[in-house]
C-alpha cells in the first residue's frame, strides 16, 4: 500500500484548508482575549496620560501651598547710581531715608622695586593673618585662623611667593604687575572692613622675606600700605549705621542695601512693597496644569454620537471620583480669605469644567490688604487652602494604594492573568491541531487504500469480462 507523504494526496480532500478552518473556530477564545487585552492595555495608556496631568498639577501647587509663597517683596532706590536694594521674602513694606558718607574698603598692602617676577626674594616661612588693629596692637579674627606658608628654593620668586599666598586660602589674594620700572606685589584683603586687615610676619631663612612682612606698617623695608581698611558708613533714618561691607544687611530688616558711592547731603529713598508678580504667574501655572487635566479627562470620558466613538475611560468611575475630589476642592476656601467666591480673585469655572483667570481681578485681590488670597491657596493655621487641599488628594490618588495607582495595578493584573490563559490557550491548540492532523491523515490513507482497491477490483472484473 502506498504511503502518504502529503495531506490530502491520498483522498483529494483539502486537508489543510479544513485544519485551518477547524483551528479558527478553536482560537477564537484567544482572539477574544487579545482584544480584551488591547483594550485594557489602551486604558492603561489612558491612566498613564491621567497619572502625568495629576504630577503635573501636583508641581504646580507647591509655589501656591504655603504663606511664604505669597510674601515675595521688592526694594527700589531713587538713585540706583548710589545704591541698589533688594527685600527678602516677608520684608515689610514702607520706605526709609539712606545716606552714605563712606564706603568700606578693603586693606591693600604692596611692594615694588622688584626687576621681575622672576626675581628671587628670600626663604623662610610667612605668616598669614586677618584681623584688626587699633593703633599698633593686631588682634587676629578667631574665626579666621592663621596659615603658615613655607618658601624654599622651589618658590622663592615674587611669582613662587604670590602663588604660595594666593594656594593658602587665608583672605588674602596676591598680584604681580609687571611695569615699565619692575615687578610690583600687591596683596589685597578678599573681605572689606575694618575687621579684614592684613599681617604678614616673616620668620627663619635667609631674611629675604623680610620685605614681603607687614604689622602695622612697623617693618623697615616690608610691605607698605596702599590703602587702609575702612567700614561703610551711612545713615539709615538719621540713625548711624556701620557695615564692614558695602553690601548691607540688617540695617533694616529683610531690606539688603548695595552702597555703590557716597551721597552726603543728598538721601536716597528706598521703598519697600509687596512683589505681586511671581504670585500671579504661578496661579496662571496652576490654572493652566488644572485645564490640561480637565482636558484629558474630558477627552478620556468623551462620546461622539456622530461617529459613534468613545473615549478610551468612558463611564469610568475612578475618572468620575477624580474630578469630583478635584472639584471639590474649590469649595469654601475663598472664605478662608475674606472672599464670597473665587470669582473675586479671578477664578470662574466654564461650562466645560476649565478654569478662567481674570488677571486684573488678582491683582485687585492681592493689593487689597483687608483680603488674603494667600490663605485662599495656602495652609493657615492648620486650615488648608485650595493648593494645599489639591496637592493632599493627588498626593493619596497616586499613592501605594491611591484610587488612580490602584486602578493601574489592576487593570495589569488583569493583563498579567489573560497572559496565562492565553498561553494555556496555546498549548491546547498545539494538542488540538496536532490530533486533526492524525485524523485526518489517517483519513486520506484509509480512502487512498479505498481507491486503490477499487481500482484493483475494477482491474479485475475488466478482466473477466473480457475473458
Amino acid at each position: 500500500m502506498p504511503t502518504i507523504s502529503s495531506a490530502g494526496v491520498g483522498s483529494g480532500l483539502d486537508v489543510e484548508g479544513i485544519i485551518s478552518s477547524l483551528m479558527a473556530v478553536e482560537r477564537k477564545p484567544i482572539t477574544q482575549i487579545q482584544t480584551q487585552q488591547t483594550g485594557l492595555r489602551s486604558d492603561i495608556s489612558a491612566y498613564g496620560r491621567v497619572q502625568g496631568a495629576l504630577s503635573a498639577l501636583q508641581s504646580a501647587t507647591q509655589s501656591l501651598k504655603t504663606g511664604s509663597a505669597f510674601a515675595a517683596a521688592k526694594a527700589k532706590s531713587s538713585d540706583e547710581t548710589t545704591l541698589t536694594a533688594s527685600a527678602a521674602s516677608g520684608a515689610p513694606s514702607g520706605t526709609v531715608s539712606v545716606e552714605v558718607s563712606q564706603l568700606a574698603r578693603a586693606h591693600q598692602l604692596t611692594k615694588s622695586g622688584f626687576a621681575s617676577s622672576a626675581a628671587v626674594v628670600g626663604t623662610g616661612t610667612l605668616t598669614l593673618e586677618i584681623g584688626i588693629y587699633s593703633g599698633t596692637t593686631f588682634t587676629a579674627d578667631p574665626q579666621k585662623s592663621a596659615k603658615s606658608i613655607t618658601i624654599d628654593s622651589s618658590n622663592n620668586t615674587l611669582a613662587g611667593i604670590r602663588d604660595a599666598i594666593n594656594n593658602a586660602q587665608a583672605g588674602i589674594s596676591a598680584v604681580v604687575v609687571n611695569g615699565s620700572s619692575g615687578a610690583q606685589l600687591f596683596l589685597t584683603a578678599n573681605d572689606q572692613g575694618t575687621k579684614n586687615a592684613i599681617r604678614i610676619q616673616q620668620s627663619g631663612g635667609d631674611g629675604g622675606l623680610a620685605a614681603i612682612s607687614f604689622d602695622n606698617g612697623a617693618t623697615a623695608g616690608g610691605l607698605t600700605e596702599k590703602t587702609s581698611p575702612l567700614d561703610a558708613l551711612l545713615k539709615v533714618n538719621g540713625v548711624d549705621v556701620t557695615s564692614s561691607s558695602n553690601t548691607v544687611t540688617g540695617a533694616v530688616d529683610g531690606l539688603t542695601l548695595n552702597l555703590l558711592k557716597t551721597n552726603s547731603g543728598a538721601p536716597v529713598t528706598v521703598g519697600v512693597a509687596p512683589d505681586t508678580s511671581a504670585t500671579q504667574t504661578n496661579v496662571g501655572t496652576f490654572v493652566k496644569a488644572y485645564n490640561d487635566l480637565n482636558k484629558i479627562l474630558r477627552d478620556l470620558t468623551s462620546y461622539d454620537p456622530a461617529t459613534k466613538k468613545a473615549g478610551e475611560l468612558n463611564g469610568d468611575p475612578t475618572v468620575r471620583s477624580i474630578q469630583s475630589q478635584l472639584r471639590s476642592s474649590f469649595s469654601g476656601v475663598a472664605g478662608n480669605g475674606g472672599f464670597g467666591s473665587l470669582s473675586e480673585i479671578g477664578l470662574n469655572f466654564g461650562s466645560d469644567g476649565s478654569l478662567t483667570l481674570n488677571a486684573g481681578k488678582l491683582a485687585d485681590a492681592l493689593a487689597n490688604p483687608t483680603k488674603s488670597v494667600s490663605r485662599v491657596f495656602a495652609t493657615t493655621n492648620n486650615v488648608d487652602g485650595l493648593a494645599s487641599l489639591i496637592d493632599k488628594r493627588v498626593t493619596t490618588m497616586l499613592g501605594t494604594d491611591g484610587l488612580v495607582t490602584g486602578k493601574v495595578e489592576g487593570l495589569n493584573q488583569r493583563v498579567t492573568a489573560l497572559d496565562k490563559r492565553t498561553t494555556a490557550l496555546e498549548t491546547r491548540m498545539t494538542s488540538i491541531e496536532a490530533r486533526y492532523r492524525a485524523q485526518f491523515t489517517l483519513l486520506d490513507t484509509t480512502i487512498s487504500s479505498m481507491n486503490a482497491t477499487s481500482s484493483y477490483l475494477k482491474q479485475q472484473l475488466a478482466s473477466l469480462s473480457g475473458g
